[in-house]
């Protein structure tokens, strides 16, 4: 709960926002709103550039971080919880660095949610906890550790070791003490795994996070049903994974159930019973490319930034096969595009 340099200045931004000018002129003659905004935007700007190198399995293991802070009611989403965030659901490369280093994914899983519940509060309701000083010094550290190793984007193995650096100096998980690791050994056994840095990740740098979770959610619900491809139904489970994000907004605008949604096409498939606990991306199929590609358009002509799951659903809805989905479900598609286009 330190405060940084970079939080008294967007504190005193927004005050002056608020309240005007001569707000924060009391404090200093010299201080100037657009000295101000200028230097917030470095800071959000260098912040940005960090979050750019994501992989997807960095992006997904983050949203169970916020998840996992959100579940234990903390304020914050801390060492813990970025640890607990990065062993939910780890890539098979990942699992064999881990593993060449004589660690068990499963075990640092439940130190890691065993640290969390020593430090839960109980608070009321807490929807949109904020990364903490240590988190974002460990992200920061494992962005400098995929650098230094020359990845072209950094993933869990990163972050572990950005959480080994960090505890190094802050001394917030004692478990990792505890298992006498040596930074040299965990920088050569990802080294030596460096072949996952694939044209995967560069397929999905365009997508936003909620988008490559819904992604990464339509590859492992593909598997557990035994497909060896990502088709459009499988997309569509993906997006209703998470109801907080665009495409379930839009869905709730126009009086859709995600819970039940989601419950009637899952009541549709038989999952297998030892699905593959690996957890890498599938290949797309022709048409859930296509998918994507229109996706892709939909973005660019609302002059978006990255794709986002709205564009996604926009995407499934340009397909006929989509199309033809979707209206079964009962969805008017005319006022769902609108929805999403006058959002």
């Amino acid at each position: 709960r330190k405060v940084f340099p970079s939080h008294v200045l967007l504190g005193v931004l927004r005050a002056m926002e608020e309240y005007g000018e001569s707000y924060a002129r009391n404090l200093s003659p010299s201080i100037t709103y657009e000295k101000l905004k200028n230097a917030t935007s470095r800071i959000n700007g260098e912040l940005s550039q960090v979050l750019e190198h994501f992989s997807w399995e960095v992006v997904n293991s983050l949203y169970f971080a916020r998840k996992v802070a959100v579940e234990s009611r903390n304020l914050r989403i801390g060492l813990p919880h970025l640890l607990a965030g990065s062993f939910m659901e780890p890539s098979s490369e990942a699992l064999a660095v881990f593993t060449s280093l004589g660690l068990d994914a499963g075990e640092l899983l439940e130190k890691s949610l065993e640290a969390v519940a020593a430090g839960a509060k109980d608070w009321r309701s807490i929807t949109k906890p904020v990364m903490s000083g240590e988190t974002l010094e460990a992200l920061y550290l494992a962005d400098s550790e995929a650098l230094r190793m020359e990845f072209l984007r950094y993933g869990i193995c990163h972050i572990f070791l950005g959480v080994f650096r960090a505890n190094e100096k802050r001394k917030l998980l004692p478990f990792l003490d505890e298992m006498g690791l040596e930074l040299s050994k965990i920088r050569w056994a990802v080294l030596k795994m460096a072949k996952w840095t694939n044209k995967q990740d560069s397929e999905l740098e365009k997508y936003s996070s909620d988008a490559i979770h819904a992604l990464t959610k339509a590859s492992r619900e593909a598997r557990e049903l035994g497909s060896e491809y990502v088709h459009l139904d499988h997309i569509l489970m993906g997006l209703l994974d998470d109801t907080a994000n665009k495409a379930c907004k839009a869905l709730n605008k126009q009086g859709v159930d995600i819970v039940a949604l989601s419950a009637v096409i899952q009541s549709g498939y038989k999952r297998k019973k030892n699905p593959s606990d690996k957890n890498d991306m599938l290949v797309l199929t022709e048409v859930a490319r296509q998918a994507l590609e229109l996706a892709k358009k939909e973005a660019k002509s609302r002059g978006e930034r990255y794709i986002a799951s709205d564009s996604i659903l926009l995407g499934l809805m340009g397909i006929d096969e989509g199309a033809g989905m979707l209206q079964s479900m009962g969805l008017d598609l005319a006022i769902l595009k609108d929805i999403i286009i006058k959002k």
